[in-house]
């Protein structure tokens, strides 16, 4: 499966990425750390939704104006398979 990313943000250091208006934190390297690819969940934010980014909690209204073009992105996922352990 191929993962296209072409709007997203940067947020200290990492950078957050919209595919089907869900938010993932995009791999990144900081210092001796890898970071891979996540899928963020949504939370409650006061009476609205919103993520936690970085142990902040961020608003969808927050979220949206950050939002910019990104130079695309493209991650593939291997699908699960009965060969691949789990």
């Amino acid at each position: 499966m191929l993962l296209k990313f072409n709007y997203g943000f940067d947020y200290l250091g990492f950078q957050y990425g919209w595919y089907r208006k869900e938010l993932y934190r995009l791999p990144s390297k900081t210092g001796k750390n890898k970071y891979g690819l996540k899928k963020l969940n949504p939370i409650t934010v006061g009476n609205t939704l919103g993520y936690r980014i970085k142990r902040q909690k961020i608003s969808m209204v927050q979220l949206k104006q950050m939002t910019n073009t990104i130079a695309q992105v493209e991650i593939t996922i291997i699908k699960e398979n009965k060969d691949i352990p789990a």
